[in-house]
């Protein structure tokens, strides 16, 4: 079973690479390794606003700041794929909703009963190989690091951080210690930052203008621009459920 489970990683790998590759000379195999200090992790933490919690009278909801440090020169947030036949895109004017910065599944009352949810907490395999694709790019050969919080682990005991070449994040889902893609991600040079939070169905990234010019661009991936200060929390776009005129 080993030397199976060991054949079968090899040639995900080896698909990984081959997606990566694709138009892009910017390929480097690193040897993903876990990191026992969450020191490298410190920046994020330290950088983010302090959550209150709803019931505080001065809570005003959750912010991309909450999530994501407010260093970066631009924003973006990625909605999860729905499936591969709709689009929120699509799902927005059949809804007559504006395509917005505070859009999410609770813009959509009631949400249609054939469409299932978008994954939450997680991004897929094909969403993430799209994005280290796009990002390949600008990163270049610098490792990069796959930070899970404790939600995101199979023990929920502790926090879990590895590293990586670029091209590793598609095999952050073959960890046996971990569910789904990183709950954070970033290069060393933090030039940009994805994070996944475990109940949301968007991921929010951070990054310098030319890395979210090419998300926003992408066809594929369905990104709109945020700022620090755009809402997150399931209430954000209450106010804004009204039919285009």
């Amino acid at each position: 079973m080993g030397k199976a489970l060991g054949r079968a990683r090899a040639i995900a790998q080896i698909r990984v690479i081959h997606l990566l590759s694709e138009n892009s000379p910017y390929i480097d195999i690193h040897a993903m390794k876990q990191l026992f200090d969450l020191e490298p992790f410190m920046w994020i933490a330290e950088q983010l606003d302090p959550l209150r919690p709803m019931n505080d009278p001065a809570w005003q909801g959750n912010t991309v700041s909450h999530c994501l440090p407010k260093s970066f020169g631009a924003y973006c947030k990625l909605l999860h794929p729905l499936n591969q036949t709709t689009r929120w895109s699509e799902l927005a004017k059949r809804f007559r909703i504006a395509f917005h910065a505070e859009l999410s599944v609770t813009s959509f009352v009631p949400w249609p009963d054939a469409l299932t949810k978008p994954d939450s907490g997680t991004l897929n395999l094909a969403a993430v190989t799209r994005l280290a694709n796009l990002l390949a790019p600008l990163t270049h050969r610098q490792s990069c690091y796959f930070y899970y919080n404790l939600i995101a682990t199979r023990s929920y005991e502790r926090d879990l951080l590895y590293t990586g070449g670029l091209e590793e994040v598609a095999l952050t889902f073959q960890l046996d210690t971990v569910s789904g893609s990183p709950s954070y991600w970033w290069p060393a040079d933090r030039s940009w930052c994805i994070c996944t939070d475990w109940d949301l169905t968007f991921s929010l990234i951070g990054g310098a203008h030319n890395v979210i010019a090419t998300l926003l661009a992408d066809p594929i991936l369905e990104c709109v621009t945020v700022t620090p200060m755009t809402r997150v929390d399931d209430f954000a776009d209450l106010q804004r459920q009204r039919p285009q005129t």
